[in-house]
C-alpha cells in the first residue's frame, strides 16, 4: 500500500490536509517543502514589517539588559530585583525605561528612616 492509498481510506488525515492529492500533481509537494525549507523570496510588502518588528525585538532586549542592571543596582545586589525589572523591563519597556530613569538609573534606593 501506497501513501496515496493510506489517505484515500484515512479520513481523519483527509481534513487535517484537504488537499495533499495535489501535492503529488505538478511537483506541489517540493515546493511547499522549499517554503517551508526558506528557500522561497519574501514578499517585498512585508520587508518593512519585518524590520520594525525586528527593531522592537531589539529596543525590548537591550530595554531588558539595562533594566536587569538598574534593577540589581537600585536594590543593593539583589538578584531577585534584578530579575524581576529585567523580565518586566523586557515585556513593557515604554513604560518601565521612564521609570528607571525617573528612580535614577542605576542609583541605589535611598534607606528610609
Amino acid at each position: 500500500m501506497n501513501a496515496r492509498q493510506i489517505v484515500a481510506h484515512t479520513p481523519a488525515a483527509a481534513l487535517l490536509i484537504p488537499n495533499l492529492s495535489t501535492a503529488w500533481r505538478d511537483d506541489s509537494l517540493a515546493k511547499v517543502q522549499a517554503g517551508l525549507a526558506g528557500t522561497e523570496q519574501s514578499n517585498p510588502a512585508n520587508v518593512p514589517m519585518q524590520i520594525a518588528s525586528s527593531l522592537l525585538w531589539l529596543a525590548g532586549s537591550a530595554a531588558a539588559i539595562a533594566l536587569t542592571y538598574h534593577g540589581y543596582k537600585r536594590n543593593n545586589g539583589s538578584v531577585g530585583w534584578a530579575l524581576v525589572w529585567g523580565l518586566f523591563g523586557g515585556m513593557v519597556w515604554p513604560f518601565t525605561a521612564p521609570i528607571a530613569y525617573a528612580q535614577g538609573f542605576g542609583k541605589p534606593k535611598k534607606k528610609e528612616i
